[in-house]
């Protein structure tokens, strides 16, 4: 009977250890997601506070480029037709910045915990991963949902910066 448990506790510790050797790095994770290529950068800032029961978090992450790495990943978004050009449209603008519409406050603000400013110079993507969606690339409906589940990212030409986030309610 010990060797039984012995046999199953080294499969187990050898199970864990392929899933770890196994996960994708987090460029990959935001390069899958969005659809484009995502070559080494300059500088990533990534922060996941998903988990729990139903999985609710975010998924942040701020990718700076250099010159020639940010004209590479311009020609990768021209070259995907889920990318749009700037500016957002109204609801997504009233869910990343907040504002007013149809006499109701909108005050989700989450550019702020991207530490976005109002980027009129890019290129925008957008995934709606809820189940009462019309579609994966519609916003249309987003404020009659009963929860957020979608994929926003943002890039700036004017600085080669890639502004992502996951938000799961």
């Amino acid at each position: 009977m010990k060797k039984q448990y012995k046999f199953l506790l080294l499969f187990m510790i050898c199970a864990l250890l392929c899933m770890g050797c196994f996960k994708a790095s987090n460029i990959e994770i935001v390069s899958q997601s969005i659809g484009i290529k995502i070559p080494e950068s300059i500088n990533i800032a990534y922060e996941d506070s998903h988990g729990g029961f139903l999985g609710d978090g975010e998924t942040v992450a701020i990718i700076e480029f250099d010159e020639s790495t940010g004209e590479e990943i311009q020609s990768e978004i021209l070259n995907n037709k889920d990318w749009y050009n700037l500016p957002l449209s109204e609801n997504l603008n009233l869910i990343m910045y907040g504002g007013k519409k149809n006499n109701m406050n909108y005050a989700f603000n989450l550019a702020e915990k991207l530490e976005m400013p109002v980027i009129e110079n890019g290129y925008y993507f957008f995934f709606n991963r809820h189940s009462d969606r019309i579609s994966r690339k519609d916003d249309s409906n987003i404020f009659d949902q009963h929860s957020f589940n979608f994929t926003i990212a943002v890039y700036d030409i004017d600085t080669q910066t890639l502004y992502y986030l996951e938000f799961d309610t």
